[in-house]
């Protein structure tokens, strides 16, 4: 049998890098030719496998997968901007909306809101 696992990080998720373990165990085991049927009954022949495995997910900074049905202006809205800085990062867009296709990137820029006492060089470290 083979699963899938897929992971679709938030608009917000940008840098986020974090290494995820998993262990998959089946109920059975392997069994020899012919007994595959019999995995679901009393008997069951074969011996427990496991594997166990880790990835490393990473998430890129300043850029965003478009999912279907996503326009510019939602994008931007996301990121409390406008289509047209978005459209302004992204060279390669001769129109903002026919050009967004599902999975295309699209690049945001840097996007950072100044807090109070922010300062200069703290603000500079973030990039």
């Amino acid at each position: 049998a083979t699963r899938t696992l897929s992971f679709a990080p938030k608009h917000n998720h940008g840098g986020y890098a974090v290494r995820h373990c998993f262990a998959a165990t089946d109920a059975c085991g392997t069994m020899p030719p012919g007994y595959a049927d019999m995995c679901g009954g009393a008997v069951c022949p074969g011996r427990q496998d496991s594997v166990h495995t880790c990835v490393t997910i990473r998430v890129k900074r300043c850029e965003f997968v478009v999912r279907p049905g996503q326009e510019l202006q939602s994008i931007a809205a996301m990121y409390r901007t406008d289509w047209l800085q978005l459209w302004s990062h992204n060279q390669q867009m001769l129109h903002p909306d026919l050009d967004l296709q599902p999975g295309s990137t699209v690049h945001i820029g840097h996007q950072y809101f100044v807090q109070p006492y922010d300062k200069p060089a703290d603000v500079a470290a973030r990039f």
